[in-house]
């Protein structure tokens, strides 16, 4: 039985519609056959350097078009690329070259001291993207095919692995999901279904690409509609917003924060945003204040649930349910089966919180180089995700967290993400993160840190609101109202370890 490979969308659409526009970034535009032309370059030169089949090449780098074409020349070699998260040190960055065992690396200009590094401590061949390549790296041309026809090749034996995408590390050392080109283009069907994606749609991404959410979630949906995808090197909020007003963009997924920066941009009131039909949030739950703030422009922002292991597949709220559902993740994504588990591997009866289970094409092969770990969250072909849940009875998941930030107290579970939902209702609240801290009395209490720039807000009408809200166990016993943004992952997820060690000391 034969798999597809990536190439196949590329091979496809460079054929069916080759003149139109495929990618666009940083004044620099690209037909479909324009970069199918240009992977081949690439492939070949990769291939002249000694990449084989197998080998791992990573990329640390802003968003640009050679990351693309090299992501597609890897695939065409049945290369494994390696996205490297842009916000880690030379240490952490290191190790992961290390545990995936990296050949090659792609890196550029604003990157060139953390490349340099690994490139000399490192058995890896340095590659940039950009002008002025520094001597210890070779530039990625993508302008002379040799005749290679690798993108010519649709299909393999085997689902052969694609992507090594590193968790974020939170409760240890990141580990490598394993995604094959079977589980990339199952996320990129998924998602294409979703949001009814098609060759006349214009997708915009200006966050990293080092990320799940940004391949699997974003480019690769496009990419498989035949979309025109186009690419900003980084976030600026000015020249955001004059993409989405002047460049027809009809699909834009982003986090929290990159819509919080937009809407307080002076012109944001008045930019034309009609061709805007999918806006999306991932990471974390917008607060009610953007979702307001977007609805009376017309435009819902719908959101999702999703994990590196997945794909970032898992599921989607509908824009049409953002304020019938609110505070819902959605229902099970194309392609997908969902189920809630106790901790014996049962589902719970109906409307009671257990662990989101996920099952399908989209679920990586394993964690690299790591079988006992991988065999821990891989169980009966089902994915056991970590996260805590409940469906309700239209099937909607509302996720409750993580199961390692749920709060133990008095031997009652408290979920903080429900705490979370309603400390978001007031609309003065910017973003909050709930955690466990001890408690003498009852094990562990919940705490609340909470994100405002108004000076009205005080402790005591977000305890009057948990009042109306909440069950009396639920109730942080602790707030903590700060102006400073949380700590997040690249990925836009609060990073709560990092919230917890920054909680003032509890006045007693």
């Amino acid at each position: 039985m034969s798999h597809p490979r990536i190439t196949a969308c590329l091979a496809y659409w460079s054929t069916r519609t080759p003149d139109a526009v495929a990618l666009q970034c940083a004044g620099r535009s690209l037909s479909w056959r324009e970069l199918a032309t240009s992977v081949e370059a690439v492939a070949a030169q990769l291939a002249g350097d000694g990449l084989r089949a197998g080998d791992r090449i990573g990329y640390l780098c802003e968003n640009g078009v050679a990351t693309i074409q090299t992501i597609l020349a890897a695939a065409a070699l049945d290369a494994i690329v390696v996205p490297l998260n842009v916000r880690l040190t030379t240490p952490e960055l290191s190790w992961i070259c290390q545990d995936a065992g990296l050949s090659a690396l792609l890196t550029d200009g604003p990157f060139a001291d953390r490349g340099g590094r690994l490139a000399a401590d490192l058995p890896v061949r340095a590659y940039w993207q950009g002008p002025d390549a520094p001597a210890w790296a070779t530039p990625v041309t993508g302008e002379h095919a040799d005749g290679l026809r690798t993108v010519a090749r649709t299909t393999a034996a085997a689902d052969l692995p694609a992507f090594i995408c590193y968790t974020s590390g939170t409760t240890g050392r990141p580990k490598g999901a394993v995604l094959t080109h079977g589980n990339t283009l199952a996320a990129a069907t998924s998602f294409a279904i979703t949001e009814t994606m098609t060759r006349f749609d214009t997708c915009l991404l200006v966050l990293p690409l080092a990320f799940t959410g940004s391949i699997m979630a974003t480019w690769a949906p496009t990419y498989y509609s035949g979309a025109r995808f186009v690419l900003h090197p980084r976030f600026d909020a000015a020249r955001t917003l004059r993409e989405l007003a002047g460049g027809g963009v009809t699909v834009f997924p982003a986090v929290p924060v990159v819509f919080d920066q937009l809407a307080r941009l002076d012109g944001f009131a008045t930019a034309d945003l009609s061709t805007l039909r999918v806006a999306k949030a991932g990471g974390a739950p917008p607060s009610a204040a953007t979702l307001d703030t977007y609805a009376r422009r017309g435009i819902p922002i719908g959101q999702g649930y999703g994990m590196t292991e997945s794909s970032g597949v898992g599921t989607s709220l509908p824009q049409e349910d953002f304020e019938r559902k609110a505070g819902s993740a959605g229902v099970v994504n194309y392609g997908t089966d969902l189920s809630i588990r106790d901790g014996a591997g049962n589902a719970p009866p109906a409307g009671e919180v257990g662990e989101i289970c996920l099952r399908g094409p989209s679920i990586m092969q394993g964690y690299w180089g790591d079988p006992a770990a991988s065999a821990e969250v891989l169980v009966d072909g089902w994915l056991r995700t970590g996260d805590l849940g409940l469906l309700d009875p239209d099937g909607y998941l509302r996720i409750m967290g993580r199961a390692k930030d749920m709060v133990l107290s008095g031997g009652l579970n408290v979920y903080p993400s429900e705490i979370e939902r309603v400390l978001l209702l007031d609309a003065r609240v910017r973003e909050t993160a709930v955690v466990a801290v001890p408690d003498e009395r009852w094990g562990e209490v919940p705490a609340a840190v909470v994100v405002t720039d108004d000076p009205g807000l005080d402790e005591e009408s977000l305890r009057a609101l948990c009042r109306r809200e909440l069950a009396d166990y639920k109730i942080p016993k602790y707030f903590h109202l700060t102006a400073d943004p949380l700590p997040r992952t690249m990925s836009g997820k609060i990073a709560k370890t990092d919230v917890r060690a920054q909680l003032p000391a509890p006045s007693r």
